[in-house]
């Protein structure tokens, strides 16, 4: 059976930025999961969907799924090309 690389991104890691350590951190992940709060602006103590766009390419994941989500960012998720996590949801490799 093969290994996978497994990183969660929560929010209160998320509140130290997008840093040299997170994606570091993510290269080569298997699956990324991190919390994006917000879609177009930024919120104390976690992580918005512009700082992920910006870093994306560094992330270096082969999968990301996007979770702990605001009311904007709820509201644009039929806009944007990330995968997204949602109540219930199951993650097979």
């Amino acid at each position: 059976m093969k290994s996978l690389k497994l990183l969660v991104i929560p929010a209160a890691f998320a509140a130290l930025s997008m840093t040299m350590s997170t994606t570091a951190l993510a290269d080569g992940a298997d699956l990324l999961i991190m919390e994006c709060y917000a879609h177009g602006k930024s919120v104390r103590y976690h992580l918005n969907y512009p700082d992920i766009v910006t870093n994306r390419d560094s992330l270096n994941a082969k999968r990301i799924v996007l979770t702990h989500m605001g009311p904007d960012m709820l509201a644009a998720i039929g806009d944007i090309p990330e995968e997204t996590a949602f109540d219930g949801m199951v993650i097979t490799p």
